[in-house]
């Protein structure tokens, strides 16, 4: 089985394809957290949108600050990490290296579980580094914020900043799990990684929808981080006080369990040529 992990690493980082995501990732990032403050010095204060920025760099400030940039690294890296996943997985139908694989480890199970590994593994690492770049970015803001600014969220570095990371990281290997399975679903990268993206991007906008919230990966994942000492109000539609630390652990798993089991049943049922 590690032999066929190693494989499936090497298969992936072998390609730009990781590479470029996750530093487009830290681009957007970076430039999230930069621009929002030079905006807002430079606009007059009766501007219409200043106030959501103003609230935007409430959540910089510090001690709460480092807590949001690992919030922020995991939020946008499920986008990125959900188009490399479906890119690298729906591409192999293409290039001929699933019927390869499967000639050469005909047990098809064995071939998914070794894909997902392998894809978590690099996806997570991706997501600590994009993390460690949001950190950076917010140390290098914060002696730009305005005096005026105050924080209402709570926390110190490292152990709530750390922990904000960790509780956010089974998001990734749960978008990871369903850009594997829209991948193998669809065999197109391009339908699969747009899929993936409308989902990842349109769980922002659901959230506004009460009835949504308590199934969402994005509601749950930031309902497991309110408990780093974060404001629940602060810009999560209060979805912290409404879903309890089990429940919220108990939608990812099934969120992760469900799309294994769509990809691990197209693989039997389908041929892979």
């Amino acid at each position: 089985m590690s032999e066929l992990v190693t494989a499936e690493w090497r298969k992936a980082t072998l390609r730009i394809l990781p590479y470029g995501m996750f530093a487009l990732a830290a681009v957007y990032l970076a430039l999230t957290l930069l621009l929002i403050p030079i905006v807002t010095s430079i606009l007059p204060p009766d501007v219409e949108g200043v106030e959501d920025l103003t609230a935007f760099l409430a959540n910089v400030k510090a001690p709460g600050g480092y807590v949001f940039a690992a919030q922020q690294a995991v939020g946008q890296a499920a986008i990125f990490v959900t188009i490399f996943v479906a890119v690298a997985v729906a591409a192999e139908y293409g290039w001929g290296t699933m019927t390869a694989t499967f000639v050469l480890e005909p047990r098809r199970g064995r071939v998914l579980a070794a894909k997902l590994l392998a894809l978590c593994g690099i996806s997570l690492a991706g997501t600590t580094l994009l993390f460690v770049v949001g950190v950076v970015m917010v140390a290098a803001v914060q002696p730009l914020l305005p005096p005026e600014v105050t924080s209402e969220m709570h926390g110190a570095w490292p152990v709530p900043t750390l922990r904000a990371l960790g509780l956010g990281l089974p998001s990734i290997v749960v978008w990871v799990c369903v850009a594997c399975a829209l991948a193998v679903l669809t065999r197109n990268a391009g339908a699969a990684a747009g899929i993936g993206v409308g989902m990842a991007i349109g769980e922002g906008l659901l959230q506004l929808v009460p009835l949504l919230r308590p199934i969402l990966v994005s509601s749950n994942t930031q309902a497991l981080q309110s408990v780093t000492g974060v404001d629940p109000s602060a810009g999560f539609f209060g979805v912290a006080a409404e879903i309890p630390a089990w429940r919220a652990s108990l939608v990812l798993v099934v969120w992760a369990v469900a799309a294994v089991a769509l990809a691990a049943w197209c693989l039997r049922r389908r041929d892979v040529t």
